[in-house]
């Protein structure tokens, strides 16, 4: 049942994505494939979609179109849409005859052949490949009372924060998990970070060196 939903949520965001294409500039739409298709080493597509499509709907349209089908996949998703507008009114109402062609049109001028996205494609499956994606942490602080013997008093308090983490399993399915943290572990928590970070700057250094233009972490 829920590989099924997830199926059908990611066909109705995929007919979504490409009634977005078809309404774009045909230009703006061959630059950034050509930007797309001439870029060497690693690329950020989130950074080049905003840059040409700065509305978060057209960015993020063509962010998943690029980095979801290859120029093999166009001619069985112009079929598959066709098949759509045949079996589904509402959808052959919103995909006319005229946004249809717009969108044969459009579709390969953006996904193309590039070498910088099959190696973004790769360098955001490691990323995910052996662990779970964190998708947002958020902090709630509060103090929680130190109530005297007869619980009729208040004599102080103890500083809290909370630290919820959002995460994506591996499975898509999302989970969310809770910390309380004292302030010692707090900073504890951020001096950690901080050495994490110092870590991957000697890495991004020294790698750097050796592989220019070989990071991953979202070049445009």
């Amino acid at each position: 049942m829920t590989n099924s939903f997830n199926q059908e949520q990611e066909s109705q965001q995929l007919f979504n994505d490409l009634l977005v294409l078809s309404r774009l500039s045909s230009e703006k739409v061959k630059a950034l494939g050509d930007r797309l298709e001439q870029h060497s080493g690693f690329l950020s597509v989130e950074r080049l979609a905003l840059a040409a499509f700065p509305e978060s709907e057209e960015a993020g349209a063509v962010e998943r179109l690029v980095l979801g089908l290859n120029p093999s996949a166009i001619q069985p998703v112009i079929e598959m849409v066709e098949q759509w507008r045949n079996s589904n009114e509402r959808a052959k109402g919103l995909m006319t005859d005229e946004r249809f062609g717009f969108l044969r049109e459009k579709l390969p001028l953006l996904v193309r052949r590039s070498p910088a996205v099959t190696r973004t494609r790769k360098a955001s499956a490691l990323q995910t490949v052996t662990g779970n994606e964190i998708m947002g942490v958020m902090f709630v602080c509060d103090a929680r009372p130190v109530y005297n013997e007869n619980r009729d008093d208040i004599d102080g308090y103890v500083p809290l924060a909370t630290m919820k983490i959002l995460y994506q399993r591996q499975n898509a399915d999302s989970e969310e998990i809770e910390f309380v943290m004292t302030p010692e572990e707090i900073d504890l928590l951020i001096e950690r970070a901080q050495q994490a970070r110092a870590k991957i700057q000697v890495l991004n250094r020294k790698l750097g060196a050796w592989l220019p233009n070989g990071t991953a972490g979202g070049q445009s």
